[in-house]
């Protein structure tokens, strides 16, 4: 089968039309996703798409990001997404004594679904900053749902599938202190050590 053509439009809660918004098909880290723009009348039409199932996402300026899960066939409908205004994330990363970390990346993974929520259609959005001094990131018009992010810091250890969902209220993220592993190696037959090794 060949590429098809995705098409629809974009409107906010009041039914009003959405123009510029990013139109994904695909996931956020697919080499192979589409993009474009709706016009001014909200609309978009997107090329070359393959026929599949496929999320398609539309992230506004002003408005959380939504995606839908669809089967791409050759006779796929006009699509209707309707963006609405976000919810605001709070994060504060900081260590066991709860000192703030700066420079730790948080980022948010859309692409795999857990076990336990199959049925909810991952929000394709591209969130991955460093804190700032404070250990704080704000991230406003965040999707109304549980978010599952990861934490990473020099020096500390991962924080995985940590899930929050944006509600206005600072949720802290607490990151471990990574163990240093030292010792000497010795070969067993001469019980001489040895210098290099990996």
């Amino acid at each position: 089968a060949g590429a098809v053509t995705v098409s629809g439009i974009v409107v906010d809660e009041t039914a009003n039309p959405v123009s510029d918004a990013v139109i994904l098909v695909g996931t956020i880290s697919d080499s192979g996703r589409r993009e474009g723009k709706s016009q001014n009348d909200g609309t978009f039409s997107i090329t070359g798409c393959p026929p599949s199932k496929q999320f398609v996402t539309a992230n506004a300026q002003g408005y959380a990001a939504t995606t839908l899960e669809i089967n791409l066939g050759e006779n796929a409908n006009a699509l209707r997404l309707i963006v609405r205004s976000g919810k605001t994330l709070r994060l504060r990363v900081v260590d066991a004594q709860g000192n703030p970390i700066s420079k730790a990346t948080v980022w948010y993974d859309c692409i795999n679904r857990g076990w336990d929520d199959k049925d909810s259609v991952p929000v394709q959005l591209d969130f991955s900053p460093a804190t700032d001094e404070q250990g704080q990131i704000v991230l406003t018009n965040a999707p109304d749902c549980e978010m599952k992010l990861t934490a990473r810091a020099s020096g500390f250890l991962n924080a995985q599938e940590i899930r929050i969902r944006p509600d206005d209220a600072e949720h802290l993220i607490t990151l471990s202190k990574a163990l240093m592993v030292h010792g000497k190696v010795y070969d067993e037959s001469t019980g001489k050590r040895i210098p290099k090794f990996r």
